[in-house]
């Protein structure tokens, strides 16, 4: 949410004013204290890890609490994973800060679309952008998202798109000119086919996308 915050200074100069009257401080203070933000959490908290080979229901739970635990404390995915090592018998290190990195993302991101919906983005018509880490290590799948735009209902649980994912929503700046987005729906399609073509994960299996107007209306 904090993060939100940032971008929307970033990317629309001198604009967060237009949507929130209150300082940052205020800002994190409101947001952390609605019911839908200690809904979020207990989702979070409530995530099974049994799907996993050799997962157990007792290490699943393990496993949530310190992944809960370490977001929570603003603990970085090293320090997470390293936490995951020491308590979840039989995880591995590699596997340990996979796991970590990939929910931190998760949690960033949701908690990026949260943060510009309580800033009241929407209500001006500001969507939010696929961003990569724009480095040489980005996946054929994630490049090829690549600036397209969502709005923030749609942008929910896309991303992160697989393990170990790395992206993150931007405010869009809809209805202004910028460099290297997709928009139209000719485009929109490309890029998901080009996505959906590359070694994904089943949560992106068997996409369904309707066009109206100039964006995605129903995603995934």
């Amino acid at each position: 949410m904090e993060r939100a915050f940032e971008d929307l200074k970033r990317y629309k100069p001198g604009r967060v004013n237009d949507f929130y009257m209150g300082s940052k401080a205020q800002f994190m203070s409101s947001a952390f204290h609605r019911p839908v933000s200690v809904e979020r959490v207990k989702v979070l908290a409530s995530r099974t890890y049994t799907e996993m080979k050799g997962i157990t229901e007792a290490m699943s739970q393990q496993m949530s609490r310190v992944l809960v635990d370490g977001l929570i404390a603003g603990q970085s995915p090293r320090e997470v994973a390293k936490a995951l090592n020491e308590r979840v018998d039989a995880i591995g290190k590699a596997r340990a800060f996979t796991l970590a990195r990939t929910e931190i993302i998760r949690a960033h991101a949701n908690g990026a679309l949260d943060g510009l919906e309580e800033l009241g983005v929407t209500e001006v018509g500001v969507a939010v952008e696929w961003s990569t880490a724009k480095d040489g290590r980005v996946c054929p799948m994630c490049a090829a998202m690549q600036g397209v735009v969502f709005t923030i209902e749609e942008a929910r649980g896309l991303i992160p798109a697989h393990a170990g994912c790395r992206c993150s929503p931007i405010p869009a700046n809809v209805g202004e000119p910028t460099k290297g987005q997709i928009r139209t729906k000719g485009r929109i399609e490309q890029a998901i086919r080009k996505a959906l073509n590359k070694d994904v994960n089943e949560d992106w299996a068997g996409a369904n996308v309707t066009i109206t107007k100039s964006r995605p209306e129903s995603v995934f």
